[in-house]
């Protein structure tokens, strides 16, 4: 079981998100389906929206990333507007609270925090991090270093990773990964601490084999 789907036990108020390793969605410990309508295309727009939830995304800018067209291609706008409506329609039909999960104001479309908040692994793991290099005492840091590195569970949206924003998102977060990593495996050398760097080391062996570090 990860970190998340071990808060989704505990906490159920929120849609937790992961991205990293797969894309997936649950509330209240259960994996949200949303049905027939998701192909890759929708996802990918699920994704900027959630990612993009406290600013939200522009109508063009979703058209020229979804299509690689400008907004007054009327043919990439009406399959915008029918792709919004799917994706709405899948999540009125997935089970969780009703509400307006996507909003749309002034040409621009956002993710909603109600009625659920929303929570990512990735933001998760961004604020873990932070915490730890921000933290004096040695075993404190290097026990949220290692709570940080278990939240990553893969690379970010690895089969999205042709796209050009998803590709450097992935690669951004995988070198603060490794950033952690090594940071982690020199204070548990240093706090004497081996059985548990001989278990973070075969766990990032097992999927970064080329990792010689």
């Amino acid at each position: 079981m990860t970190c998340v789907e071990r808060q989704n036990e505990i906490e159920s108020d929120k849609i937790y998100v992961q991205m990293f390793g797969s894309f997936r969605m649950t509330y209240q410990g259960q994996q949200i389906q949303l049905g027939k309508w998701l192909s890759a295309k929708m996802i990918h727009l699920l994704l900027l929206l959630i990612c993009r939830r406290g600013e939200g995304v522009t109508r063009s800018e979703l058209i020229q990333r979804l299509y690689g067209a400008d907004e007054n291609d009327s043919q990439s706008s009406n399959s915008l507007r029918a792709m919004i409506f799917r994706l709405r329609r899948s999540i009125q039909e997935s089970g969780l609270p009703e509400g307006e999960y996507i909003s749309t104001k002034g040409g621009r479309y956002t993710w909603t925090n109600q009625p659920l908040e929303t929570e990512l692994d990735v933001e998760t793991f961004q604020k873990l991090v932070k915490a730890a290099f921000e933290e004096v005492d040695p075993k404190l840091r290097a026990d949220l270093l290692k709570t940080a590195c278990r939240f990553y569970g893969g690379d970010f949206m690895p089969d999205m990773v042709s796209d050009e924003w998803v590709g450097k998102t992935s690669w951004r977060y995988r070198e603060l990964y490794m950033r952690s990593l090594r940071e982690l495996s020199r204070q548990l050398k240093k706090q004497k601490r081996y059985e548990e760097l001989l278990k973070e080391c075969e766990r990032v062996v097992a999927n970064y084999p080329l990792e010689e570090w």
